[in-house]
């Protein structure tokens, strides 16, 4: 009998450390052919083939990440380091809410809010929580949805190259105040909200945005 009741404590503990195993190597997707099929939010994206997609690790409310592979750098500010240029980027993001869209658009650029159970991920997630001012809000259709679209920018600091100071010991370079700019779009489906950032160095704005719409157009709910 002792042997028996072993037996199935064993099974139960190997069942439990597999169940834990798949849920730590869980992804939030695939990618077939330049598609993202989303694993729990029953929606899928075809996106560019100059554009590169990371999945996340479950559970993540960040779904995937799109990063432009040849991508433009302004040659005046050459002095940059690598990890000072930002690289055209779409961060896709959903959750399950009771809130509208409306209500969530308020709680999600109100800091102090607790209505979204996991503000602190969106905000460190989402340049365009912090520092940023919205330019304008308009609308735009996502497989037949309804988005919230607010169009966004950020200030930053960059270092350029200054022909006057060739000679000055402290070097040639000097810092100029510039933005990055892009998009913060709100939709809802079912009882799924999807926030999508998309975001760019702002002299290379009209390419990238003509192709964030077209990566948008590939988006399909599936039932």
């Amino acid at each position: 009998m002792k042997k028996v009741i072993t037996l199935a404590l064993m099974g139960i503990l190997l069942v439990s450390i597999s169940n834990l195993s798949w849920a730590k190597t869980q992804k939030t997707g695939e990618v077939k052919d330049h598609t993202f099929i989303d694993s729990k939010f029953k929606y899928e994206l075809t996106f560019l083939s100059n554009w590169k997609l990371k999945d996340e690790k479950e559970p993540s409310s960040l779904r995937a990440i799109l990063m432009k592979k040849n991508y433009q750098i302004d040659r005046i500010s050459s002095l940059q380091s690598r990890g000072d240029i930002n690289i055209p980027t779409i961060l896709i993001l959903a959750d399950t809410t009771s809130l509208s869209v409306e209500e969530f658009k308020q709680a999600l650029f109100v800091e102090e809010s607790k209505k979204i159970k996991n503000r602190e991920a969106y905000t460190l997630t989402l340049d365009f929580l912090t520092g940023s001012e919205i330019i304008e809000e308009s609308k735009l259709l996502v497989d037949s949805i309804p988005a919230n679209v607010f169009t966004m920018r950020k200030p930053f600091e960059r270092v350029v190259k200054d022909p006057t100071r060739t000679n000055d010991p402290l070097g040639s370079g000097r810092v100029i105040n510039d933005f990055i700019i892009g998009y913060l779009l709100l939709f809802k489906y079912a009882q799924n909200i999807y926030v999508i950032h998309f975001s760019c160095e702002r002299q290379f704005f009209g390419n990238n945005h003509e192709e964030f719409i077209k990566i948008m157009e590939g988006w399909r709910f599936k039932n």
